[in-house]
């Protein structure tokens, strides 16, 4: 089974967004597929668009993302996972704190560091534990794990997984 990404463009329907992504696969495809929906931004339209997409046509995963320009906020990311709890939806979440991200980048590169390694230094270990542990604090919030739904987060450093090790010890004692 292969899955993959819908990744609509902000502003742009979710629903729309996945009948293209389904439009260019399915005369292709050769093998079972899935497709998760990414949320490039938040609206009462985008919640009301997620049931849809869960109740009529099957998906049951979407993405967030607390970086780069499409962003969710706290406040959003909230949102998005509130509404994932009760669609019984798998949250999915690219965890890394975005602003910091963006003020680290902006000093590098006024140090002369334009090359592939300035991604990586931008990127310190405890700026993406952070994040992870925001995610973590903000699902709980919404209740996502009561109901054994899973926070699937994205995971790149050492450091993050001790600090999931952490946030999930802390959830299952509350």
């Amino acid at each position: 089974m292969a899955i993959d990404f819908v990744f609509p463009k902000k502003g742009e329907s979710l629903i729309d967004a996945f009948y293209e992504y389904r439009q260019k696969a399915d005369g292709k495809v050769c093998c079972d597929y899935s497709l998760h929906v990414c949320l490039p931004y938040w609206s009462e339209q985008v919640k009301k668009e997620m049931e849809i997409l869960c109740k009529e046509h099957g998906v049951n995963s979407f993405k967030m993302f607390m970086a780069y320009n499409f962003m969710l906020n706290d406040g959003e990311l909230y949102s998005a996972f509130d509404q994932c709890q009760k669609l019984g939806a798998v949250a999915q979440v690219h965890a890394e704190n975005g602003l910091v991200i963006a003020k680290n980048a902006e000093k590098l590169l006024a140090k002369g560091v334009t090359g592939p390694e300035g991604h990586e230094m931008s990127r310190p270990e405890e700026v993406e534990a952070e994040a992870v542990n925001r995610a973590c604090v903000i699902a709980e919030q919404v209740s996502i794990f009561d109901n054994n739904l899973v926070l699937t987060i994205k995971i790149l450093k050492l450091l993050i997984v001790h600090a999931v090790h952490i946030a999930t010890f802390f959830f299952l004692i509350s």
